[in-house]
């Protein structure tokens, strides 16, 4: 894993080069044993190469997709930022490519969520971001019910929540990915309301008034705001429980 490690944090490497060794790093991550210095010298060094805003956004997107591999405790491991805290600064970041704030939406639900990180403020975060995703895509003469931009993005929110398939698992390889599957994110109230825009999106449908009204009310102002480390109200056991909903389209894909 050093040598790939090392490629992607010699500013030579051509960003090319530099996407094949990430995807090398998520293979090792994910189907390898490394230990804690490499898992933590690895997210150093994908954590310091997101931070570069001007990389291009498929380098970008790949970025943070492999940070949804990356298993060490946050608390002890004492990188700054974390793994959550770049990955909700990217989401936020208006600056960056739809693609590579999706990415980072779907990240957070397959990283480890301690208390420390307040789980229920990732939730609000990834809410706010398909908030402002739906209304671009409510607002752009150029949604088509065959445009593949928009269904790629709300797919990558959809699986913020959800598993992929079974072998889709948290970084940890214990238990599965998706925010709605985590209880301490308190993550069904947001899911409900988000999962008729991607299902609306993925049908080619356009976004309706009341559709993305119901969500800015979720994260108006009484939510706000979204990065404060004061959790919200505890949310009752059952409203936590995961429900699905089918999809036609593939879930995946990128751009």
């Amino acid at each position: 894993c050093e040598p790939l490690i090392q490629a992607i944090t010699d500013p030579k490497q051509p960003e090319a080069v530099k996407v094949a060794a990430v995807t090398g790093i998520v293979r090792i991550l994910r189907l390898g044993n490394p230990n804690v210095t490499v898992r933590t010298k690895a997210a150093e060094a994908l954590v310091g190469e997101l931070k570069e805003r001007k990389s291009h956004p498929w380098y970008q997107m790949r970025l943070a997709g492999a940070l949804s591999a990356v298993d060490i405790d946050l608390d002890q491991a004492r990188i700054k930022p974390s793994v959550v805290e770049i990955l909700k600064a990217v989401l936020i970041d208006e600056d960056r490519a739809w693609s590579v704030r999706a990415e980072a939406a779907k990240s957070l639900g397959r990283v480890p969520l301690p208390p420390s990180v307040n789980p229920p403020s990732v939730t609000r975060a990834v809410a706010d971001f398909t908030l402002k995703l739906a209304k671009a895509a409510q607002q752009s003469p150029q949604q088509k019910a065959d445009d593949p931009k928009w269904k790629s993005e709300f797919i990558k929110v959809y699986l913020a929540f959800q598993q992929l398939d079974a072998a889709d698992l948290v970084a940890d390889k214990k238990t599965k990915a998706g925010l709605l599957n985590n209880p301490a994110a308190a993550a069904k109230p947001a899911y409900d309301l988000i999962v008729p825009l991607v299902s609306a999106i993925l049908h080619g449908q356009r976004l309706t008034v009341q559709q993305v009204q119901t969500l800015e009310t979720y994260v108006g102002p009484q939510n706000q705001p979204i990065q404060s480390s004061k959790p919200p109200k505890a949310v009752p056991a059952e409203a936590n429980q995961s429900q699905t909903v089918p999809m036609t389209a593939g879930a995946g894909g990128s751009k």
